[in-house]
């Protein structure tokens, strides 16, 4: 995953809470207005860098999910508890979906906000991504699981609940290790460095290169 800075709220959500408190209104997810869910929708593209707040494939208008974070009813109008999240697995069979389809009614926890979110992670040569900190592998983290600390524990948990570790997604992880040591197998550590942040970076339309993290993560251990 990768820390998601929250910027300003849009004006139609301002308003919409203005409406609700001025008359005592009570507003679900369900009927939140139109207006309020595009404007949060491309809102948040841009806050996202056009990506999924999970998986960190890229994500349009068309194939992002807006999902709330929200643990009572009187937070579905709090802006950062909105995110988007993808939804390109919900054609596949249960055991290949992943992310938004995957967390359904879950409540998990906000790693995203949390600025120190890319060291909470890491991705192994098998494509898997894990909790930072701990065995080599998924399946050992599993048999070792009263070994870990609680915050490693609550990772491993979500990771599993979004299936975060589908074979599509693990695929994809060994590909871009795969190149990135073809890459840059010859380079020097300052020319590494270099394009880590480079794939830190916003490209000018805004967006980050799809599994950002991933790549800077694979460039920090080569």
């Amino acid at each position: 995953m990768k820390h998601i800075h929250k910027t300003k709220e849009p004006q139609s959500l301002s308003e919409l809470k203005t409406v609700t408190q001025k008359n005592q209104l009570k507003v679900t997810f369900e009927t939140l207005p139109a207006n309020v869910i595009y404007d949060l929708v491309h809102t948040l593209l841009y806050e996202q860098g056009a990506l999924c707040c999970y998986c960190q494939n890229e994500v349009s208008a068309e194939t992002a999910h807006l999902i709330p974070f929200i643990h009572a009813q009187d937070e579905i109008l709090n802006y950062t508890n909105f995110f988007l999240s993808c939804n390109h697995s919900n054609h596949l069979p249960p055991d290949q979906q992943h992310c938004y389809i995957k967390k359904g009614m879950n409540l998990i926890p906000k790693f995203m906000s949390d600025d120190e979110c890319a060291n909470l992670f890491r991705y192994n040569t098998l494509g898997e991504i894990l909790p930072s900190g701990t065995h080599r592998t998924v399946r050992k983290c599993k048999d070792n699981y009263d070994s870990l600390t609680p915050v490693q524990q609550s990772i491993l948990s979500s990771i599993d609940v979004l299936n975060l570790n589908a074979d599509r997604l693990k695929d994809l992880r060994k590909m871009i290790l795969s190149q990135i040591t073809t890459n840059f197998k010859k380079s020097t550590k300052t020319h590494i460095q270099q394009a880590m942040e480079h794939y830190g970076k916003r490209d000018k339309t805004g967006k980050y290169t799809r599994f950002t993290e991933v790549i800077i993560y694979y460039l920090g251990v080569m």
